[in-house]
């Protein structure tokens, strides 16, 4: 076996203890000669040293049958090891756990490794590929300097603390707004030590006098729900709109009202384009706990309910996916030193800069592909509508909570002689269907002549009742004044009609017989006619 040097024999042995879990003992350990032997009594052991003639590091002898136990910790497993065999794992996760690192090793090697390797080791690869943090925080100043003066018209601050610590500078803010953006997609970012009201009114001065947002008129800031920052734009930016996150809102909410039912209310009722059509889901979120509406409307409606967003700003997301998408977008560089993820995120934001321009580029009109696709989408199922002769009216903004209710005394009796053709029919109140006349008798046809006498309106409470008087539909949702509708026509007393209602009328004889419909006898000679036919075919 022949090595390149003496350092990638060692490294080969390393792999092997590991690999076959046996104990290993280098001496000596040098340059030019590298002798290996197994710390147990067998007598496993293998010698190799540089080879004057042709360079070459190789083996000279090699015992290769090992008589001692495995052991499930091993020495070669060092800090150096882990950090060699564990480099991309740590690049790509620099977040991950030291307890995570040990179980990972434990799984694929079968060793138990010590948190002090796992952490040396993950700060060594932190330190040689991702930045070291104590000297960038320290060149912070100078990185700023070097953006401005190779970025015309950027603007870059950064704001240090020497109260904290007498003699210290301490980082407390970084801000930044390259030149380019200021004239293109509007964007700036900065790197705070936490969320407040002091930092945001921080940021957000620089941002509006960079992106000159004014007093905020035809702005939208959509948050999550962010105390600091509603503070903060309450000063700054007066005349803004603001949004929720409803994604957040129902984090909190459906940690006391759980359930797919509720969950798929919450955002029906988010999503309602219109305060009708909200009023009717609250209605219908009402009916799943008791105060249920009450509690979710505990989140002011106007910042996360569609249907009150204001129609200057042309978006009508519900959730701040936006924002998420970004963060989701430079989570490898933010798990960086500070420089070191300043200058991922500023080459990311260059590349999408150009390759925004190209694609915009490509469009071929003022409206981007993707609203255009929506609206040819409508414009197709529009062509296949009808206007409606007599438009909806919007009843009420407030929500109710009964269904429609058609009153019974409004309906009037049918009358008692019938023919074998015609046949009066009346609405059923409860099922909604065509029902034929039945039979009364005098106790029953008495009661129902006393009730249908009533001349006043029978409030139903919450829902929908009609004015016997006037035919007019009159909406109760609860509270002092009525609102009313006209319905358009007045309501119709039953009448004969030639319409098969696919039954036979009760009650009615002919010569001591029971009598059958016309449309009955048709039917009848139809099915004989069939069977003669068929007594025919061969």
């Amino acid at each position: 076996m022949i090595f390149e040097s003496a350092v990638e024999f060692r490294k080969a042995i390393a792999d092997y203890g590991v690999r076959q879990k046996v104990q290993l003992k280098i001496k000596p350990n040098e340059p030019h000669r590298v002798r290996v032997r197994c710390v147990g009594k067998c007598n496993w052991e293998i010698f190799a040293s540089l080879d004057k003639d042709t360079g070459n590091f190789s083996v000279k002898n090699y015992y290769p049958v090992h008589r001692c136990p495995t052991k499930n910790m091993n020495r070669l497993c060092s800090a150096k090891y882990v950090e060699r065999k564990m480099r991309e794992r740590i690049i790509s996760q620099p977040d991950i756990r030291v307890h995570k690192l040990q179980e990972t090793i434990r799984k694929k090697w079968g060793l138990k490794v010590g948190r002090s390797i796992c952490y040396r080791a993950k700060m060594n690869v932190i330190n040689k590929f991702l930045g070291d943090w104590k000297l960038e925080f320290s060149k912070l100043l100078d990185y700023a300097d070097m953006i401005k003066s190779t970025n015309p018209g950027t603007s870059c601050w950064v704001r240090t603390d020497n109260e904290t610590v007498p003699g210290k500078y301490l980082f407390k803010y970084f801000y930044v707004c390259f030149g380019a953006l200021k004239n293109g997609w509007l964007e700036a970012w900065a790197v705070v030590d936490q969320e407040t009201k002091h930092s945001w009114s921080w940021f957000l001065s620089y941002l509006i006098q960079d992106l000159q947002l004014g007093d905020g008129n035809g702005i939208t800031i959509m948050s999550d729900m962010q105390k600091g920052l509603d503070s903060a734009v309450d000063g700054l930016l007066p005349n803004v709109e603001r949004r929720m996150c409803a994604r957040h809102i129902w984090a909190n909410w459906q940690k006391i009202w759980r359930g797919e039912a509720r969950r798929k209310a919450f955002w029906r009722c988010s999503k309602a384009s219109f305060e009708v059509k909200l009023s009717d889901q609250f209605a219908y979120l009402g009916q799943l706990g008791d105060n249920i509406c009450e509690s979710l409307l505990k989140y002011n409606k106007e910042y996360w309910c569609r249907a009150f967003f204001s129609e200057r700003t042309k978006c009508d997301v519900v959730e701040n996916n936006m924002c998420e998408t970004f963060n989701s977008w430079i989570v490898g560089p933010r798990h960086k030193s500070v420089i070191s993820m300043l200058e991922d995120i500023r080459h990311k934001m260059m590349d999408r800069h150009g390759d925004m321009i190209k694609f915009v580029d490509t469009w071929i009109s003022d409206i981007s592909p993707m609203a255009r696709l929506t609206l040819e989408i409508n414009k197709e199922i529009g062509r296949k509508l009808k206007p409606s002769q007599q438009p909806r009216q919007q009843p009420f903004q407030q929500p109710y909570q009964q269904p429609f209710q058609q009153p019974r005394q409004q309906l009037s009796q049918p009358s008692v002689s019938q023919s074998s053709t015609q046949h009066s029919t009346s609405l059923c109140p409860e099922t909604s269907r065509v029902e034929g006349r039945k039979k009364q008798t005098n106790s029953s046809s008495t009661r129902a002549s006393s009730s249908f006498g009533r001349k006043s309106r029978r409030d139903v409470g919450f829902g929908v009742y009609t004015d016997i008087q006037s035919g007019r539909q009159v909406i109760n949702p609860g509270r002092s004044s009525d609102r009313v509708i006209s319905s358009g026509t007045t309501l119709k007393d039953a009448s004969q009609t030639n319409v098969d209602l696919g039954f036979k009328p009760p009650g009615l004889k002919w010569k001591g017989k029971e009598a059958i419909t016309g449309n009955q006898l048709q039917q009848m000679q139809q099915r004989k006619k069939i069977q003669i036919k068929s007594k025919w075919v061969p």
